[in-house]
């Protein structure tokens, strides 16, 4: 047990000896190293690190004088039981502790926040932050550290690091009391921190709570949440992690486990910039039949993942499921640089996620550079996707690209979808089947139409029609008139144009396709027994534009060979 001590006042006097008695050189060499500040000193009250009296006065008085003295506030290692909030809202406040693995304080109150900080230039860490039994939803108080105050300000220039929270309803949350011009957090440091056991969520950080001003320029070093304190994965009622409101935050290893959750895992919304370097989710188990890994709210500007991990997740089956999932507004952006979901590693008992979820908001951009070569787990590309949303994969599973093959290029106004030069071969249409392949469109560009190509049997009198639709199919984004465009002759290409010119965003792959309502003309298509994309074919009503389904691989003798203009 830590020794309790009172420094004894100075009065030795120069000159007068240093008998056994004299304890002024301690006296001087403690209170030069501020040890006298501690919330074991007898005269601030005595803190118990057994846990078992209240130690919630000797805190408040030790923390007193060291904010009177402009020393650090010692808390050695010890069990503090308190029984009301810390208020640490103080600027400059320094905090030395033995570390958090030392340092546990036991909030011995229910729905009672453990600790309030706010002010610029603080230093606090190196503590256990618990509730001795998990927190409900209900208990809405029960947050392990409240940032920001109306009267003191934001956090601003501050670090909290080796923290820990244990058994909150929210581990880390805005003061909920904000309603002026606070914002919370702004140029703070987050390093090493672990919330462990939440009901409502682990994370919930808005700016200002939508009143205030917005959260900016903060740094999260490695930051580790999971629901399992009672080594079963718990649910909490909402996000395990929402982040509000923010102009810019950057997170170095973001580790989301062990939780169940009815909403997306990680929750942006009302952002300008995300970054986060290593995001890695794993053991988490849906709640709702809309389980998404990744959500994207309202006025999110640009979110970008390096390095996204998933392991051993288990989704319900639900079509809504997706590793990324747009929430609301338009003109999102999400990059994904790395993502490593292998079917080799658990997770996911029925696979049919998708690797995004428009969820017909307009406008929105996901874009995924490297997917691990053992196999994703999800089945599809994207679901509900509307007018301007574009999905990009550079390389993967679902979009492999062949490049021993001689691809022609795009050339503005005359961009042949990913077609082999040498590749065509005639194709007798079956009337009203359509025809379809992939197209790539390399940048954003508005097209009149499509240029079709005639093989070398023609009659003359056939009519042809185009549309293109999204890569997952769905509505046609574009179509030539339904009375179709009278075929010109043998072995000619020929305009056949939309009923109006089309924006297509790029880079994106689209699928294009050509209908004949008769068998006189013959389409070129690719004839190659093997293709880097997908070609197919789907029956249908000349002059009627289907809602295109289509398929996932390549067929030969299927896909039409094109060019825009």
């Amino acid at each position: 047990m830590a020794a309790n001590f009172t420094l004894p006042p100075n009065t030795r006097s120069v000159g007068s000896g240093n008998p056994p008695q004299d304890m002024d050189g301690m006296v001087d060499a403690v209170s030069a190293f501020g040890l006298q500040y501690s919330v074991m000193n007898a005269a601030y009250g005595t803190a118990d690190p057994t846990g078992s009296a209240d130690s919630a006065t000797a805190f408040s008085n030790a923390l007193s004088a060291a904010d009177a003295a402009n020393m650090p506030l010692i808390i050695p290692a010890g069990t503090y039981k308190i029984t009301s909030t810390l208020n640490w809202k103080i600027p400059g406040l320094q905090v030395v502790t033995a570390g958090a693995a030392n340092v546990i304080i036991n909030m011995a109150t229910a729905n009672t926040p453990i600790l309030q900080v706010a002010g610029e230039g603080q230093r606090i860490g190196g503590m256990t932050l618990r509730y001795p039994t998990q927190q409900t939803s209900a208990q809405t108080s029960s947050i392990g550290v409240e940032f920001g105050d109306d009267t003191i300000g934001s956090c601003f220039l501050s670090f909290f690091e080796d923290l820990r929270v244990y058994q909150s309803s929210t581990g880390l949350k805005t003061n909920p009391a904000i309603t002026g011009t606070a914002s919370g957090v702004f140029s703070c440091h987050f390093g090493n921190v672990e919330v462990f056991g939440y009901s409502i969520s682990a994370i919930d950080l808005n700016g200002g709570n939508g009143t205030g001003a917005g959260n900016t320029g903060c740094v999260f070093d490695n930051t580790y949440i999971h629901n399992n304190f009672s080594g079963t994965p718990a649910i909490s009622s909402a996000w395990p992690v929402i982040l509000q409101n923010w102009s810019e935050v950057v997170f170095n290893e973001l580790n989301i486990e062990k939780c169940i959750t009815p909403s997306p895992a990680l929750q942006v919304a009302e952002m300008g910039n995300i970054v986060i370097n290593s995001l890695h989710m794993e053991g988490i188990q849906a709640g709702s039949p809309n389980l998404a890994l990744i959500g994207v709210g309202t006025q999110t500007g640009s979110m970008q993942v390096n390095g996204l991990s998933v392991r051993f997740c288990t989704f319900n089956g639900s079509t809504s499921n997706a590793v990324v999932q747009f929430t609301g507004g338009s003109g999102q952006s999400v990059q994904i640089n790395g993502l490593n979901m292998p079917t080799s590693d658990g997770g996911n008992s029925t696979p049919t996620l998708a690797l995004v979820d428009f969820n017909s908001i307009a406008g929105a951009t996901v874009t995924v550079n490297g997917i691990n070569p053992l196999g994703p787990l999800y089945t599809t590309n994207q679901i509900n996707a509307t007018t301007g949303d574009q999905l990009v994969i550079q390389d993967g599973a679902q979009l492999t690209y062949a490049p021993a093959l001689p691809w022609t290029t795009f050339a503005t106004g005359d961009g042949p979808n990913m077609l082999n030069v040498t590749s065509g071969t005639a194709k007798v249409p079956v009337a009203g089947t359509w025809y379809y392949a992939d197209l790539l469109i390399p940048w954003t560009v508005t097209l009149t139409g499509i240029i079709a190509a005639v093989d070398t049997t023609f009659n003359g009198t056939d009519k042809w029609m185009t549309a293109i639709w999204p890569a997952a199919g769905g509505t046609a984004l574009a179509n030539s008139a339904t009375a179709g465009t009278t075929t010109p002759g043998a072995s000619q290409n020929f305009k056949i144009p939309f009923t109006a010119p089309v924006t297509l965003p790029g880079p994106a792959v689209y699928k294009v396709g050509v209908q004949s309502n008769g068998t006189g003309a013959d389409i070129e298509v690719f004839g190659n027994v093997n293709e880097g994309f997908v070609t197919g074919s789907a029956t249908g009503t000349f002059g009627t534009v289907l809602s295109l389904s289509p398929g996932s691989t390549y067929v030969q003798n299927a896909g039409p060979m094109v060019k825009t203009y």
